[in-house]
């Protein structure tokens, strides 16, 4: 849950490794899903979740902090 008290709300977040030649069509999800797909250089990456005038939850600044810790250097 990104938050606590009366607002909380549950977040999930996945981790894949993609690249143009894997897209097969527009779109994306069911149903009602809405998925955006941002493209996010890693060189920009530190800069995105220090940057207090984007706003994210601690739950992904937890993942890109995973992120850098685990895979980085991959």
């Amino acid at each position: 849950h990104t938050s606590v008290g009366f607002a909380g709300s549950k977040q999930m977040l996945y981790y894949a490794e993609v690249d143009e030649s894997m897209k097969v069509s527009e779109g994306g999800g069911i149903d009602d899903e809405q998925i955006e797909v941002i493209y996010l250089p890693v060189s920009e990456a530190k800069a995105f979740i220090y940057d207090e005038s984007i706003a994210k939850t601690p739950g992904l600044m937890f993942a890109f902090m995973w992120y850098f810790d685990k895979l980085s250097n991959h």
